[in-house]
């Protein structure tokens, strides 16, 4: 598939090509991507045989080649330190507390002193493999590139076992976002992403229990798992009822807490705290800048974001799949600050309903997403890049704003039709037990044969 070749070539060469080259590469893979999606949508025609051997090529590309536009993974083992080398908490010790470990010197100090946004599990997991790995970079990087590797193949079989759908599993594995940044960059999101896919598939054959504590897992993994976990309580409530929903969130609820009591309060706080402290260039909310209005302080922003999910797994709360999709888009587009892998949180979920505006809202965040960060960290020299980087603040957050509103809009569409469907079952039953009523016996016994006030005459009443 081009979008998969355009990818894997932008990361293989992109010490040896041109700046306008790599952008070229990277725009190309976006679109041959929307194309695909398109057209695989109207026409189908892919095999699983194509999409599982570009899929593997795109991993062995990505993990090839050092992280090209983000180092994170680096943070992950540095943190994963402060707990196995230093004996000290990452949510209450920062790396700068520690500035001659050896990792600090791959990194920088870019968030030397921010304490850790990660669960702990993930914590966990980067402590025990630590003393593994070392402090060199090649085991480093290659540990958690392969997990982000086998977390997305893993995926893509959960996903083709439930879909027998080709489509489906390349809407996930060929969007650009997934080997870039994903893949390459070793992110932790798509373990959220997989927790949310496992817990959505084992709920939907009634393993409650079991979809509870895979979605906690994801939350131990990273605090926005929880927004899954409650979408997906919603709609079990909603569509299977209060017994369902309640196996479902008592297994969550336990996986959760008894992680984070075990790793303290500051698990919980220091990811909330650091979660409003800035703004991303590509922010919906840099749009206010746009009108010249001040941005609200992050923690306003976060909380009118909580409000509006809330707003939105409400209305979804019929459909599992579009409320845990939905949900989770609406987080990463609503977002003071938004980076590309954090659409790994609901790309996996919407790929079982790939074909659904919902979904495609989900993929789409991920292709602008892509091209806006190019534009910034391979910035094209001469008149028409100045052009484009200048462009970009505005068309960024705008594009942003207007996949949200989407989101909005098809939830608000969403609700108003169920209101319609409700007050028709109410019309409806409200006639039955109208047209049941006992009809009042009329001058010994007699039938009123076309007066309204009996059982004949309600149907004629109705046909009038």
């Amino acid at each position: 598939m081009a979008s998969v070749g355009a990818v894997s070539a932008s990361l293989l060469f992109d010490l040896v090509v041109s700046r306008e080259f790599h952008t070229a590469l990277v725009f190309f893979a976006c679109l041959a991507y929307v194309a695909m999606v398109a057209a695989e949508s109207r026409w189908g025609g892919l095999s699983i045989r194509l999409v599982a051997l570009t899929t593997v090529g795109s991993c062995l590309a990505a993990v090839a080649v050092f992280p090209r536009e983000t180092g994170d993974l680096y943070w992950y083992a540095i943190y994963g330190r402060v707990v196995s080398a230093y004996h000290a908490s990452p949510y209450t010790h920062v790396p700068a507390a520690f500035p001659h470990d050896p990792l600090l010197q791959i990194t920088g100090h870019g968030w030397a002193h921010v304490p850790s946004v990660y669960g702990p599990l993930f914590t966990l997991f980067s402590a025990v493999a630590s003393p593994v790995v070392g402090v060199a970079e090649l085991p480093t990087r290659l540990l958690y590139q392969g997990v982000a590797t086998i977390a997305l193949l893993v995926a893509c079989v959960v996903i083709w076992r439930r879909t027998r759908s080709p489509g489906a599993v390349a809407f996930l594995a060929a969007n650009p976002v997934i080997a870039i940044y994903i893949v390459n960059g070793g992110h932790n999101d798509i373990l959220v992403g997989l927790a949310m896919l496992g817990a959505l598939v084992l709920s939907g054959k009634g393993h409650d229990t079991a979809a509870g504590v895979v979605g906690g897992l994801g939350a131990l993994v990273k605090l926005t798992g929880v927004v899954g976990i409650v979408a997906l309580a919603a709609a079990t409530y909603a569509t299977r009822g209060r017994d369902a929903a309640r196996r479902l969130s008592v297994a969550a609820f336990a996986s959760v807490a008894g992680g984070y009591l075990v790793a303290g309060p500051a698990a919980v706080f220091a990811p909330m705290r650091t979660a409003g402290v800035a703004y991303s260039s590509a922010s919906v909310w840099q749009t206010l800048n746009i009108l010249n209005v001040q941005l609200p302080a992050p923690h306003v922003a976060l909380a009118l974001l909580a409000v509006l999910t809330l707003l939105v797994i409400f209305a979804f709360a019929g459909d599992p799949v579009g409320s845990v999709t939905a949900s989770l888009t609406t987080l990463t587009l609503g977002a003071a600050y938004m980076l590309p892998g954090y659409v790994a949180w609901a790309l996996p979920s919407a790929s079982l309903d790939h074909r659904s505006r919902i979904s495609r809202v989900a993929a789409a965040e991920g292709v602008v997403l892509v091209a806006s960060y190019e534009v910034v960290r391979h910035p094209i020299s001469g008149p028409v890049g100045e052009a484009i980087v200048d462009a970009r603040p505005l068309v960024a957050p705008v594009a942003v704003l207007v996949l949200l509103a989407i989101v909005v809009s098809t939830a608000l569409q969403r609700r108003l039709s169920v209101r319609r469907v409700d007050r028709a079952d109410d019309l409806v039953g409200s006639r039955r037990v109208t047209a049941q009523v006992p009809v009042p016996e009329r001058g010994g016994g007699g039938v009123d044969e076309g007066g309204f006030g009996t059982t004949r005459g309600l149907e004629r009443r109705r046909m009038l």
